[in-house]
């Protein structure tokens, strides 16, 4: 690493340096995590997505994920369609959640109506992209000639273990009253049959009572079912919405329905009284030693924040490590200490590009035996945001004046991104926002920009970073 203050501009964008390694990081597992985190009474939780139908959707699944990583859960989870009619997406959802978004991923399977090709594949392609989590699921009932390889979850965790060894960590579904289509007993059999064949953790279906989610636990501890429990939880949206779910989990909450069956034509209403019961139950499993909470989402974030608000475990200042925010893909090393500033706000385009790269510079731009070696067309801004959402976000400028206009817009925070900026302008950005705006208005146009710090406190909300008692430095 060399510092040159006279150089040519080619020189000066490439001052960093970065220790990849193709090969995964040892680091504890999500089960071994839960089993930490109780140990030590601290809050752990996560969250499930499933693949949106729409490119905006897809586009709009991605900032709200991006929002609720402020909550630091231990996993993301994204849904597997029947069949496998979502595979692609779903891995898709996966790599970058895990990737861009920093968040862990769980990619959830199917056993039943999947051909064995298809499940082989999905696993080979998550293994390839460094996801090492799991979520194994029976799926709908077995259909005749759908082609399906298995069909009980057992079989499929038997078969991923077979074929990976210990590589993932598999989680299986619980339900805490028993499955409707048997008895509770010949249930628990059928939950201990998926532990015994290498399932590291078990996420319940929705669970609301704290009496019930006791007696399950203590049923599973019986019968030798030693791995973590999650408790599902599912925050109240919508009366119609809530209802259907419990009835599908085969659970009744009888306050909980109660209390929502009063309001149930007032939408804001069925919201806070349902949530404010679901918080207050969540407390009495907290309380009772649960080793964390599973959240079914749906895809949206408000109510979910609102309970974890209401819970008071949200940090309101998350601590980092680095002045950046670091990929959760084990193909990357903890190693990594430098970024170049040019990078500073273009975290998702760097980490896709530089993702498997040899040590700089002998793998991208050097030698050409490399398996790193060659062109790229990755552009992630457009991938994760869609090129349609792009242009209706910053229109079809026709003139210089018309540009200026977008980056003013940045800089004063009516626009969220610029194609050099993929979060808005950074907090410490604000200590120049006028500077910039000056600048920007004179027609040069500012692409990166920082503030001078000499020697801000790394505990500085705004501009600190990393352990205690260091102090930052910015030119």
């Amino acid at each position: 690493y060399q510092r040159r203050v006279h150089g040519t501009l080619s020189e000066c964008l490439f001052f960093f340096a970065a220790k990849l390694s193709p090969f995964p990081r040892a680091m504890p597992t999500v089960a071994e995590r839960i089993v930490a985190a109780t140990e030590e009474k601290r809050f752990f939780c996560s969250l499930e997505f499933f693949p949106p139908r729409t490119e905006a959707g897809v586009a709009n699944l991605y900032d709200r994920m991006n929002r609720m990583s402020r909550i630091q859960p231990g996993f993301a989870s994204v849904t597997w369609g029947a069949g496998g009619s979502t595979a692609q997406q779903t891995l898709g959802l996966c790599k970058d959640a895990q990737d861009v978004l920093g968040l862990e991923a769980m990619m959830h399977l199917t056993a039943t109506n999947t051909p064995l090709e298809t499940i082989n594949d999905a696993l080979g392609c998550a293994q390839a992209a460094g996801i090492r989590n799991l979520l194994l699921l029976r799926g709908a009932a077995h259909r005749p000639g759908a082609g399906g390889a298995f069909q009980q979850t057992a079989e499929l965790v038997r078969h991923v273990r077979d074929t990976f060894g210990d590589y993932f960590c598999i989680a299986v579904s619980g339900y805490i009253e028993g499955h409707a289509e048997t008895e509770y007993d010949v249930y628990m059999q059928h939950l201990k049959a998926k532990v015994d064949a290498g399932a590291n953790l078990i996420i319940t279906q929705l669970c609301y009572d704290p009496g019930i989610f006791r007696r399950f636990e203590r049923d599973c501890r019986e019968r030798g079912i030693a791995v973590p429990i999650l408790a599902g939880v599912m925050p109240v949206h919508t009366y119609r919405t809530f209802v259907r779910a419990l009835r599908e989990c085969r659970t009744t909450p009888i306050e909980l329905v109660a209390a929502i069956e009063e309001v149930k034509d007032d939408e804001e209403a069925v919201k806070e009284v349902g949530n404010t019961i679901v918080a207050r139950m969540m407390q009495e499993l907290m309380a009772a030693g649960v080793s964390g909470f599973h959240f079914y989402t749906l895809n949206l974030e408000k109510q979910v924040l609102a309970l974890l608000d209401e819970l008071n475990v949200i940090e309101e200042t998350v601590r980092r490590e680095l002045p950046w925010r670091m990929s959760a893909n084990p193909h990357r090393t903890l190693e990594e200490e430098i970024r170049p500033i040019f990078w500073a706000n273009r975290s998702q385009s760097y980490i896709a590009k530089t993702m498997f790269w040899d040590e700089f510079p002998n793998g991208r731009w050097g030698d050409s035996r490399s398996p790193a070696f060659g062109e790229h067309n990755n552009h992630t801004l457009s991938l994760i945001n869609g090129k349609t959402c792009l242009r209706a976000v910053w229109g079809q400028p026709r003139c210089l004046w018309d540009i200026i206009d977008v980056f003013l817009k940045f800089i004063s925070g009516e626009l969220q991104t610029l194609p050099w900026f993929e979060t808005p302008l950074a907090p410490e950005s604000q200590l120049i926002r006028d500077f910039l705006t000056r600048i920007n208005r004179n027609g040069f146009l500012t692409i990166n920009s920082q503030p001078r710090v000499d020697g801000a406190p790394s505990t500085d909300t705004v501009l600190g970073w990393g352990p205690r008692g260091g102090y930052v430095y910015q030119k």
